[in-house]
């Protein structure tokens, strides 16, 4: 579990993410914001889910990556675990030309 697939996720760029619960338990909090994940198929806790899903996925990732699922997964794991900012490359040329102020 580390910021690896959070920065692909904030970036939109598809990713699937293996994790092992029964060895790492995630935390109780933590839990309920991966069964969205796990419904659009972007979380696995079995090597042959994430396995079985990409041989599914391998000729059109990206129609998978754009379904409405799988993006409302992505923007709501992002809000709470993630900053996703969209057009995040416009956004930081109008910070550095000063048209905007960088929030943080």
């Amino acid at each position: 579990n580390a910021t690896g697939y959070l920065e692909l996720m904030a970036s939109n760029f598809p990713v699937l993410i293996y994790w092992n619960n029964k060895e790492n338990k995630l935390r109780n909090d933590a839990e309920k914001n991966f069964i969205k994940l796990k419904e659009a198929k972007i979380f696995h806790d079995s090597v042959e889910s994430l396995t079985n899903h990409l041989l599914m996925i391998e000729k059109n990732i990206e129609r998978w990556w754009k379904d409405a699922k799988t993006q409302n997964a992505v923007k709501d794991f992002c809000k709470v675990y993630a900053n996703f900012i969209p057009n995040k490359r416009l956004r930081l040329k109008k910070i550095i030309r000063g048209e905007i102020k960088n929030e943080q």
